[in-house]
């Protein structure tokens, strides 16, 4: 399963792109657990991406959708190794 910012490791997107996921200090991917489930964050300061989250937005308004409603949003938020030495939760610094 792929939420917006977040993915399990069985997910297609997890299983394709792997190198797009936050790591902690020793390398390892940083993990949530959601009601059992092993949940992984995308490391949104890589431009490949930002480029997919882009392309998967305009894909979901050319399907005909007016209104989104996203939730995990938080995955964008959480600490790790980003691709960017200064990015902080409110940006690239």
């Amino acid at each position: 399963m792929a939420r917006a910012l977040i993915a399990t490791k069985s997910s297609k997107l997890f299983r394709k792109h792997s190198d797009w996921f936050l790591r902690n200090d020793t390398g390892q991917w940083s993990l949530l657990d959601s009601m059992g489930e092993q949940l992984y964050a995308l490391d949104t300061t890589l431009p490949d991406v930002t480029l997919w989250l882009v392309a998967l937005m305009k894909q979901v308004r050319a399907w005909g959708f007016d209104y989104i409603k996203l939730d995990f949003l938080y995955g964008g938020a959480l600490k790790g190794k980003t691709s960017q030495q200064h990015a902080t939760r409110s940006g690239v610094s």
